[in-house]
């Protein structure tokens, strides 16, 4: 997997992604453990997206994230 910083220019748009990823995974009362189960991604992924941590791809995060949530 390829590590990519996050742009300062990005950083609002990532944290906010994740702040909704949260919202929407807490409003189904799913965990991360089972987002990360329905997505394919680890536990520990899930969160660092949800805290903005990481910058995501649109093929290869977004689109399996919110198509499972």
């Amino acid at each position: 997997m390829r590590i990519v910083l996050i742009s300062m220019l990005n950083r609002p748009l990532v944290e906010a992604f994740g702040r909704r990823i949260r919202t929407l995974r807490t409003a189904r009362n799913l965990s991360q453990e089972k987002l990360a189960e329905l997505t394919g991604f680890h536990r520990t992924y899930i969160g660092m997206i949800e805290r903005g941590e990481r910058n995501l791809s649109q093929k290869y995060v977004i689109g399996p994230l919110t198509s499972r949530i």
